[in-house]
């Protein structure tokens, strides 16, 4: 126990250092919990508030002149768009549409010019396995649209592990696939009308509780090795492990989301931008398991050896409401950082948590 203090104090002091050294040697971190100008607390802050009621409040309300907007093309008009409906799904809360959704992207695939797509995803809860994304795209959910995640895990495809951690984040080997995702990609959007993203992560916890899962829980969202990806004006949750998961991205944009996990599920939590660069974070509700916000790069030999950093991060406005006693961060860095960290800017943001931010 001495010995596990005394390595938590001495990264600390390393992290202390780090944020006043000169950037030639040392990352640099600036960490400023002001708030932003025209920026108050609203009246019931703590649990008074429903959590769209207080995004609203926060958000809806007031303006900065800080943005993310100057990272990703916001608002990219696609000349050719479809819905789901399209291609025969049923959005009554039991079939699964998980076909449908490859067939879609398929088409858009194969028909979109260099402009992109978008598939919109109208009012109703679409079931759905595993689907992957593809370049230039838009996924749109209409107000009302829900996607769920299937609760059998056969609908998630096995995965290889992925090279920084060298290993399931939980169990050796490969991997579950997530709910969404993507790989290589760029110009990706998904948004909507405050529509919802919900892994159904009820299945995923107990079978982890209970220790009977062959392989790593999965995402809500992945995004391996993409670019110009902006992620906005959407709820996701009960996700069965880490919420959104950029890893070895550059050019991220997420802001106006919701984010909402049960304070105690496991290792839920919020956005993980990991090996990641140029990623803004803004205007976002997190009540989550675990951490709201966790920067990783790797874990353990196979981190250093795949030596991708995340830089160049910047975290503001940010509203967390976890009161969860233990290990919970609105910020954390780590625990798996093996690749290194740099330039994160932590600015303007509002935490009701046991640690404002932490490092592992």
């Amino acid at each position: 126990m001495i010995r596990r203090y005394s390595y938590q104090s001495l990264r600390f002091l390393l992290f202390l250092l780090s944020c006043v050294g000169p950037e030639k040697f040392w990352p640099t971190c600036i960490v400023d919990h002001s708030l932003a100008e025209g920026f108050s607390q609203p009246d019931g802050i703590g649990g008074v508030m429903s959590p769209m009621d207080l995004h609203t409040s926060f958000f809806g309300h007031h303006t900065s002149k800080q943005s993310c907007a100057h990272i990703v093309n916001v608002g990219k008009p696609r000349p050719l768009r479809v819905s789901i409906t399209d291609f025969g799904a049923v959005g009554d809360g039991k079939t699964l549409n998980t076909k449908a959704f490859e067939n879609a992207l398929q088409y858009l695939h194969s028909n979109a010019d260099s402009d992109g797509a978008q598939l919109t995803i109208p009012a109703g809860r679409w079931l759905t396995g595993s689907i992957n994304l593809i370049s230039h795209l838009t996924l749109f959910l209409e107000n009302g649209a829900n996607i769920l995640g299937s609760e059998d895990f056969n609908d998630y495809p096995i995965i290889p592990e992925l090279p920084s951690y060298g290993r399931g984040r939980e169990l050796p080997g490969a991997r579950y696939s997530s709910l969404i995702n993507g790989d290589n990609l760029e110009d990706v959007t998904i948004t909507g009308e405050n529509g919802t993203i919900d892994g159904q992560g009820g299945v995923w916890w107990k079978a982890f509780r209970n220790k009977t899962l062959d392989y790593s829980r999965s995402h809500v969202l992945e995004l391996i090795g993409s670019q110009d990806i902006l992620i906005f004006n959407l709820t996701f949750q009960n996700s069965p492990s880490w919420t959104i998961h950029p890893v070895y991205c550059k050019n991220v944009v997420i802001k106006n989301l919701t984010v909402l996990n049960p304070n105690d599920s496991p290792n839920t939590d919020g956005i993980d931008p990991d090996s990641s660069q140029h990623v803004c974070i803004e205007d976002c509700y997190i009540s989550v398991g675990d951490d709201a916000i966790s920067i990783k790069s790797g874990w353990d030999q196979y981190g250093i050896s795949y030596g991708m950093p995340s830089k160049h991060i910047q975290i503001r406005r940010i509203v967390s409401a976890s009161k969860t006693f233990g290990i919970h961060a609105g910020v954390s860095f780590g625990s798996e950082m093996s690749g290194g960290i740099s330039n994160v800017k932590m600015g303007s943001a509002l935490q009701n948590l046991t640690r404002t931010w932490r490092i592992h």
